[in-house]
């Protein structure tokens, strides 16, 4: 599971704020103009862990930003994510969390 093709395809403004759900994973997501970066929280919502979460943004018409590192959520739990932007222009983009199968 995880991996390739796991965008979806929705663009929201510069200021706007991503929160959506995907595979248990809910991730809230802005763009801080302040520090240059995206920042925000993904939140566990089942009941048993995420495996090899990372997040990924798309910016429109420019390039993709991430994956953040790869981190296991547990049930219930929740990661902080930063994404420089640094340098980049933009009006709109998108973003994701993928996952992988756990492990052993």
């Amino acid at each position: 599971e995880g991996g390739e093709g796991e965008e979806s395809g929705i663009y929201v403004a510069r200021g706007d704020t991503w929160d959506a759900v995907r595979r248990g994973a809910r991730l809230v997501l802005a763009f801080n103009a302040a520090s240059g970066a995206f920042e925000g929280t993904v939140h566990n919502t089942t009941n048993g862990t995420l495996c090899a979460v990372r997040v990924e943004v798309h910016l429109g018409d420019g390039p993709e930003l991430g994956p953040t590192a790869r981190t296991d959520v547990p049930a219930g739990g929740s990661t902080s994510v930063t994404l420089s932007a640094a340098g980049e222009s933009f009006e709109r983009w998108t973003a994701h969390p993928e996952l992988s199968a756990c492990q052993g």
